[in-house]
């Protein structure tokens, strides 16, 4: 694996015993903060995402460019995440997804793909609709 972002230090921080104090290391968000443009959220579904990621992540800012993983998110965050897309959004999305598409811009396409299309009951729906129609009412329909 490759880190995300190098950080240049002038000396580790050390504790008494000379081991490095990790609690004391500057924490690598800030510095991919610092790396990718801020863009803010344009559609309805990039704020609703947005406003979970800051909850999820505990991020004051959150860019529509920035990648869940490299900005602090794992795989039990993960699970938060896609919970609550579920309850604020209504949309079912796969782990599988996040891991497609893990930058924020790229989710809340797939997210807006997702809704726009028919759940198969809904299709199934819709096509028994169209059975029970008669002959009369499909010409109806066909001319119009």
């Amino acid at each position: 694996m490759m880190p995300a972002v190098f950080i240049e230090l002038t000396e580790f921080p050390l504790r008494a015993n000379g081991k490095v104090n990790r609690q004391a290391l500057p924490e690598p968000s800030e510095h991919i903060a610092q790396q990718v443009a801020f863009v803010e959220a344009q559609t309805d579904v990039e704020k609703a995402l947005v406003a979970i990621w800051r909850e999820v992540l505990n991020l004051d800012k959150i860019s529509v460019k920035d990648n869940f993983f490299a900005i602090g998110g794992h795989s039990l965050l993960l699970t938060q995440l896609i919970s609550r897309i579920r309850s604020n959004l209504g949309v079912d999305v796969p782990i599988r997804i996040v891991f497609e598409h893990p930058v924020l811009q790229e989710l809340a396409a797939h997210i807006d793909a997702l809704s726009s299309s028919l759940s198969i009951e809904q299709l199934a729906d819709e096509i028994a609709a169209i059975e029970a129609l008669s002959d009369d009412e499909l010409e109806a329909l066909l001319g119009q």
